[in-house]
């Protein structure tokens, strides 16, 4: 039987400072394009600044958290340097930032995947870019990776959903409208021990009664957002093991 694993990330600290600590951005955003854009998990919009300068997108938390992963979706950062940090210190003695990987450059606007194998736990987190004309991105993500294991004897199902209509015409061709990009969908059986269900269930209260998108890493190894497209059902196999039927389909 062949053995693949899946990656959730259901957690974002943008989204905690948003909600419930301070999300602080340099410079003053255009209207329409908030800060909050940051942090909402609507990865299809964005905040953006029509000026030219260096910036720091800063996350304070209520309570530390644990960072294993940054992604930001859309953005216009290709060619721009961009430290991902930690706060060292507790937020009462100020701030004194290291960063968690090296500095790296995009060399295209195609979303930003970054790991580390180590969790980084902190009550404040910062994306530092460079210097920058008229920079926009959507969500900044920074959260923790759980991981679970894919049990077939063959690969799971790859398939798309298309985005198009088919329409008739009297006495002529058929005409063919698309809607949009065609996303990805996912279906899997996950086989889950005591404490992998205990935790996959906490993921999925990140979700808000399943009201919330997350990311996903796929048995390819890709990374998306995505949202669930039927809720997970749990069938225990015996004390300790439990299958998990889970579905989503790429958010774009």
């Amino acid at each position: 039987m062949a053995l693949y694993d899946i990656e959730l990330i259901t957690d974002n600290v943008f989204e905690e400072a948003n909600d419930s600590g301070v999300l602080t951005v340099t410079g003053t955003p255009d209207t329409g394009f908030p800060e909050s854009r940051l942090g909402d998990r609507a990865v299809s919009l964005f905040w953006k600044d029509t000026a030219t300068g260096a910036y720091s997108f800063e996350a304070f938390l209520a309570t530390a958290s644990s960072v294993d992963f940054l992604a930001v979706h859309r953005h216009n950062f290709s060619g721009i340097a961009i430290d991902w940090q930690y706060d060292t210190l507790a937020s009462s003695s100020g701030e004194s930032y290291a960063n968690i990987i090296s500095q790296f450059t995009p060399t295209d606007n195609n979303q930003i995947i970054k790991t580390v194998s180590t969790p980084v736990e902190s009550d404040a987190f910062k994306l530092a870019v460079a210097s920058i004309t008229n920079p926009r991105c959507g969500e900044i993500w920074m959260g923790r990776r759980y991981s679970y294991q894919v049990m077939l004897d063959a690969p799971p199902p790859e398939t798309e959903l298309p985005q198009v209509v088919r329409v008739k015409t009297l006495g002529g061709p058929n005409r063919f409208v698309k809607r949009g990009m065609a996303p990805r969908t996912r279906s899997y059986g996950l086989r889950l021990t005591d404490t992998q269900r205990t935790q996959f269930l906490t993921q999925m209260v990140d979700l808000d009664e399943y009201s919330k998108g997350f990311y996903i890493r796929d048995h390819q190894g890709e990374y998306f957002p995505c949202f669930l497209t039927q809720i997970p059902v749990i069938t225990p196999i015996n004390d300790t093991l439990f299958n998990v039927s889970f579905a989503i389909e790429e958010d774009l």
